[in-house]
């Protein structure tokens, strides 16, 4: 989805309640930019960039998730959680 509707300037303090409703509060150097283009914002906080977590990508990898669970009718019983 692409925003093509003109940036309209926000107040600061609706900038901040935007910035803490849809993130993890306002920092100063945030409110400015999100009170000029909170269209662009909410866009970019929708559509992330997978190309740029490649940390991230790298990292989760490498992780396993362990389950355990009982047998019922319907499959046999699991426990991976004793393997390393």
């Amino acid at each position: 989805m692409c925003v093509t509707t003109p940036s309209v300037p926000l107040a600061p303090e609706v900038a901040i309640s935007a910035l803490r409703r849809a993130g993890y509060g306002a920092r100063p150097d945030e409110v400015g930019h999100v009170a000029r283009e909170f269209p662009a914002w909410v866009e970019a906080q929708l559509s992330p960039r997978e190309d740029e977590d490649q940390a991230v990508h790298e990292r989760l990898a490498k992780l396993t998730l362990r389950v355990h669970y009982a047998a019922n009718p319907k499959w046999p019983a699991v426990d991976e959680t004793s393997r390393k």
